[in-house]
């Protein structure tokens, strides 16, 4: 205590110091990331927005990505129909070894 009695000034000013850095370290910088984050993001958004407007997608292409939209959509469809294991699916002959293989090193 005689320190501090001595050097009130000095650990006053170190105090406030501390509480500021943790201030800025805490609530401020992420802030300011998130914000650096969203500026960089909106950006590119803008970026992509002028290249679509320099360089206008043909009705083939819009065509073109219509179909791979509806493809991949069926394909979703089959995986999910897949994965609600409604019914089981068979595992590949080498993929089932390999599983064999790993539970009997685990039981080991």
């Amino acid at each position: 205590m005689p320190f501090l009695k001595k050097h009130l000034l000095l650990t006053v000013n170190l105090s406030l110091v501390a509480v500021c850095l943790s201030l800025y370290l805490f609530l401020i910088r992420p802030v300011m990331v998130k914000r650096q984050e969203l500026i960089k993001i909106t950006e590119d958004k803008i970026a992509q927005l002028r290249r679509y407007r320099r360089d206008i997608p043909s009705p083939e292409m819009i065509g073109r990505l219509k179909r791979e939209k509806a493809m991949l959509g069926n394909q979703y469809e089959e995986v999910m129909k897949t994965l609600n294991f409604a019914r089981r699916v068979p595992l590949p002959e080498q993929i089932s070894k390999l599983n064999l293989y790993f539970e009997e090193q685990l039981e080991i």
